[in-house]
C-alpha cells in the first residue's frame, strides 16, 4: 500500500514531531510519502496513486492556518481510507470536531483514555469511525547526536533541568502543576544553592538535538503528566485568561481556575509526554509530579515522585545526592522504555498499520465527499492565481523543513502584508474588514482607535449589519471595486488572500497581529510563530 501523510512543516523541524514522522515511514510495512498542508497549502497530488490518506496532529486542527481548507477538502473527498491522529484534543474542541466530521476518518486516533470518548467524539457525529489510543509520543529510532558524550551523573554540571510553555492556566490543574513544579523546585535549588536550570519563558525553550544535550547535562529531569484537565470546547479560553491576567496582575494560577472550575473534566487527561523518552535516552534520571502516565511509569520505579502538594521538594532535592539510586533508577527506566522496545515508533507503525489493514473500503461506493463538496471545495482550491503558485504542495519523500514555511510566509507577506501600524493604510479611501465575527470586530475597533472607520465588512457565510456597517457578501459583487483596502480579521487568511487576489484585489492587509495582540498573553508566542 501507498500512504500519503498530511502535516504541517512548520512544525516538521521539532525533534519529538520529527522523530514521529520518520519512525512512522522507517517502520511501516507501507510506502509512505509526506505532503505539507499547513500555511494555506493547496494539494496538487492525484488521488488514484494512493490507498490512505493520514493527517498528522501537528496539523493542529484547532487551529486554521495549520490545515488548510483545501487540504481538509482533499481528504474528504479522498475514497481510499482516511485516518486521523489526533493530539492536544482540548484545545478549541467542538471546531477540531467539526473539521474532523467532514473529513469522515475511518480511524481516529487519539491520545485521550476510552472513558473520554463518548464526551469528546460522541457516537452521532463519529459512529462511522474506529477510535484507537496511541500514545503522545515513542522512543526514538535515530542515535544520539554524535558530537554527544554521555557523561556519569557525577561529571553534570546541574542537578535538575526543566523546560515548560508559560500562560497554560486554561489547561487546569494539570496546566498548574506544570508551571507549579518549576517555580516550586526553582526557589528551592536557589535558596539552597543546588545548581539547577528551570524556566518557564518562551524565549528560554530548547529544540532538536539541543535539548538532548540540555537533557544530557542534568542529573534529573524535571517533569509532569502531559495533557490538560480542562477542555477550551469554544476556543475561548485563551482569550479569556488574557483577559483576567490583564485585569487582576496580582492573581495566581488558582485565581484562574476558580474561575473555570466548572471545565474541568471527569475523566483523566495525563499522557506521559515525548520528553519521559527524550530525557531516559540520554539516562538522565526522572522527576516527575505523581501520576499515571498512561500507565507507562511507575514510581520510585521508574521516577522520583513529587507529592502533588509539593510538601516533599526538600525531600526529593535530598536524594537527589544518592547518585548510586538515581543511577540504579534510570537503569530500570533505559530498560523499561528504551530497550524493552515495548514503546518504540516500530510497535506505534505497527499498531497504525494493523488497524489500517483491518478497514476494508469499497470504493464504489465510498466516493469521498459528496460531488457538491468535491465541486465546491477541493477542485476549486488548485487552480491558484499565479502570484500564490508558491502555495502548491506535492507529495515528497520526506518531510520539508520549517525553513519551507517560514519561505512560504515571507512570499506571502510581500503580498498581504501585516497589519501593524495605521500609516500603512494613508491614502486609501475605501476600507473594507473581511470577517464579520469577533476578529473583525478587535479590527473595527483598533481602527477606531487609530483615527480610522472602516466603510463595511466582507463575509462569505453572513450578511446583513455588522458593528453598524453592512456586509458584503459576495466578491463576484463587487468585483469591479478593486480600488479599495481589504484587512482580512479572519484565521483563513490564506485562503481568503487566494480569492481576493484571484478576483484581482491588491491591496489587502493581514490583521491577524492586531487580533494576536489583543487575544494573547503578554510575551507569549501566539499563533505558533515561526
Amino acid at each position: 500500500m501507498r500512504l500519503l501523510v498530511l502535516y504541517a512543516a512548520r512544525f516538521a523541524s521539532i525533534g519529538a514531531i520529527r522523530d514521529y514522522l520518520d519512525g512512522f515511514q522507517a517502520h511501516s510495512r507501507h510506502e509512505v510519502l509526506f505532503m505539507e498542508a499547513g500555511d494555506g497549502a493547496v494539494p496538487q497530488a492525484a488521488y488514484e496513486p494512493f490507498d490512505a490518506v493520514l493527517v498528522n496532529f501537528c496539523c493542529r486542527l484547532h487551529y486554521g492556518p495549520l490545515f488548510s481548507n483545501a487540504c481538509e477538502a482533499f481528504v474528504a473527498g479522498f475514497s481510499g481510507i482516511r485516518i486521523v491522529i489526533l493530539q492536544d484534543e482540548q484545545e478549541n474542541t467542538l471546531t477540531v470536531r467539526k473539521r474532523i466530521a467532514r473529513m469522515r476518518p475511518h480511524i481516529l486516533f487519539t491520545t485521550l483514555p476510552p472513558e473520554a470518548w463518548p464526551v469528546v467524539f460522541p457516537d452521532d457525529v463519529f459512529g462511522g469511525s474506529k477510535i484507537v489510543r496511541l500514545l503522545t509520543g515513542y522512543a526514538r529510532q535515530r542515535s544520539l547526536p554524535s558530537n554527544l558524550t554521555l557523561a556519569p551523573l557525577a561529571q553534570r554540571p546541574l542537578t535538575l533541568g526543566y523546560r515548560v510553555t508559560p500562560h497554560i492556566w486554561r489547561w487546569g490543574e494539570l496546566g498548574r502543576l506544570k508551571i507549579e513544579v518549576g517555580q516550586r523546585f526553582h526557589e528551592a535549588c536557589l535558596r539552597r544553592g543546588i545548581p539547577a536550570d528551570i524556566a518557564w519563558t518562551e524565549e528560554a525553550k530548547i529544540y532538536g538535538d539541543d535539548w538532548l544535550r540540555f537533557n544530557a547535562s542534568c542529573q534529573g529531569a524535571l517533569g509532569s503528566e502531559s495533557g490538560a484537565s480542562v477542555f477550551d470546547w469554544h476556543g475561548d479560553l485563551q482569550r479569556q485568561e488574557t483577559q483576567f491576567r490583564l485585569a487582576r496582575p496580582e492573581a495566581t494560577c488558582e485565581d484562574f481556575l476558580a474561575e473555570i472550575v466548572e471545565q474541568e473534566v471527569s475523566f483523566d487527561t495525563g499522557q506521559v509526554s515525548p520528553r519521559v523518552f527524550e530525557a531516559t535516552i540520554t539516562r538522565t534520571p526522572l522527576v516527575m509530579v505523581e501520576g499515571k502516565y498512561a500507565g507507562v511509569l511507575r514510581e520510585e520505579e521508574h521516577y522520583l515522585p513529587v507529592k502533588r502538594d509539593f510538601s516533599n521538594v526538600e525531600e526529593i532535592l535530598d536524594r537527589m545526592s544518592d547518585l548510586e539510586s538515581l543511577q540504579n533508577m534510570v537503569d530500570r527506566t533505559y530498560s523499561h522504555l528504551i530497550e524493552s522496545g515495548m514503546f518504540s515508533y516500530a510497535v506505534m507503525a505497527k499498531k497504525i498499520d494493523d488497524e489500517i489493514e483491518r478497514i476494508i473500503v469499497d470504493t464504489r461506493k465510498d466516493k469521498g465527499g459528496s460531488a457538491f463538496y468535491k465541486a465546491n471545495n477541493w477542485e476549486k482550491y488548485m487552480a491558484l492565481p499565479s502570484e500564490l503558485s508558491f502555495l502548491a504542495s506535492y507529495p515528497t519523500k520526506h518531510p520539508l523543513s520549517s525553513e519551507h514555511a517560514l519561505h512560504k510566509l515571507v512570499q506571502f507577506q510581500t503580498l498581504v502584508p501585516n497589519l501593524t501600524d495605521i500609516s500603512q493604510l494613508n491614502g486609501m479611501e475605501t476600507l473594507a474588514i473581511y470577517g464579520a465575527g469577533g476578529g473583525g470586530k478587535i479590527v473595527y475597533q483598533w481602527l477606531l482607535e487609530n483615527g480610522r472607520k472602516a466603510d463595511f465588512f466582507l463575509d462569505s457565510m453572513k450578511a446583513g449589519e455588522f458593528c453598524g456597517l453592512p456586509i458584503l457578501t459576495s466578491p463576484a459583487a463587487f468585483q469591479q471595486r478593486k480600488k479599495f483596502a481589504i484587512v482580512i480579521a479572519s484565521q483563513h487568511f490564506w485562503e481568503i488572500s487566494c480569492i481576493l487576489i484571484s478576483f484581482g484585489f491588491t491591496t489587502i492587509f493581514n490583521g491577524n497581529e492586531i487580533i494576536k495582540k489583543e487575544i494573547s498573553a503578554p510575551e507569549s508566542l501566539f499563533p505558533y510563530n515561526l
